[in-house]
Formats: C-alpha cells, sequence, structure tokens
C-alpha cells in the first residue's frame, strides 16, 4: 500500500502521511469489512480514499478527454510500430515523470493493477466500478502510458541529436 500511495502522491512524505491515514481509517471501519470481497481490494479502497482526500486535485488539473478515440491513442502509441524505445527507457525517473503527468484515474488504474498487481475484480471493487469500466480505462490508460514514454523517447532522441552535425 505504500508503494501504490507513493506512486499515486509521487513524493515519499506523502505517502507516508496518506498510509497512516489508511490504517487509522482501517481501526475506525473493521466493522464495515464484511467479508463479500476481497480484504486486498478493501484495504486498497481505503488507501485510495486516503490518498484523494489529503491530496484532492487542483481545479487546473487535467481530466480524462472522452473525445480521444482508441485509434488516435493507439496510433500515438505506436501500436502498429516498433516499441523497441522501451528498452532504451532506463531511467526510472522518467518513467516516474511520464506516471505523474497522467491524469488521476489513469495513474490509479495502472499503479492498481499494475504496479500492485490487483485483479480486474479486486480494482473494480477497489474503484467502485464495473469490471467492463475497469478494462476499458485500464486500456486507455495504457495507450496515454505508452504515448507519453514514446513521446519522452522521441524527445530524448532529438535531444541528444541536436548537438551532432
Amino acid at each position: 500500500m505504500f508503494r501504490y500511495a507513493e506512486q499515486t502522491t509521487h513524493n515519499t512524505s506523502a505517502a507516508e502521511d496518506a498510509l497512516q491515514d489508511t490504517f487509522l481509517a482501517v481501526l475506525e471501519h473493521a466493522n464495515t469489512f464484511r467479508g463479500e470481497g476481497s480484504a486486498r481490494a478493501w484495504l486498497y479502497t481505503l488507501a485510495r480514499n486516503a490518498v484523494r482526500r489529503r491530496f484532492r486535485p487542483r481545479a487546473d488539473s487535467p481530466h480524462e478527454d472522452d473525445t480521444e478515440t482508441i485509434e488516435s491513442l493507439g496510433a500515438s502509441a505506436g501500436f502498429g510500430g516498433d516499441f523497441g524505445f522501451l528498452a532504451s527507457l532506463e531511467d526510472r525517473q522518467e518513467i516516474q515523470r511520464v506516471l505523474a503527468s497522467l491524469t488521476e484515474d489513469d495513474a490509479d488504474i495502472l499503479a492498481l493493477i499494475d504496479a500492485q498487481g490487483l485483479s480486474i475484480d479486486e480494482a473494480s471493487e477497489a474503484l467502485s466500478l464495473s469490471q467492463a469500466a475497469v478494462k476499458s480505462r485500464l486500456h486507455r490508460a495504457r495507450l496515454r502510458f505508452m504515448s507519453a514514454m514514446q513521446g519522452l523517447s522521441r524527445a530524448s532522441l532529438s535531444g541528444s541529436a541536436g548537438g551532432a552535425p
């Protein structure tokens, strides 16, 4: 849960505060866990709520653009192209910078499923979404992530080639 909080807040101190809030919520709401779903999903729900309560997005933060088509996301992510650029991204800070540039919803779903290993079922429960909505959002979030990573790779290649004659 700490890694999830750190990935979504992008700050170790803030993640520690969110984790403390999460465990206080566990103590306060332990009687609300009915055992119908996974305890893991319930805990991540509390962690997600703690992060959001403490670190609400600003009014000027980016929001998901529903007008974006899957085709345009796929094209900008490089689908049908070469994904060799991922092998060249060795710096973990570059990945964190891209994750920080995503919307809160995209970062949440990637952190829960891809980083923390929750199943679609568990993420659906933690996010209070249908499984179909989780799958759709995950697909779009992955495309946006890949697009941003490819853009970063192109920028670093053009920046390093800029000094060559």
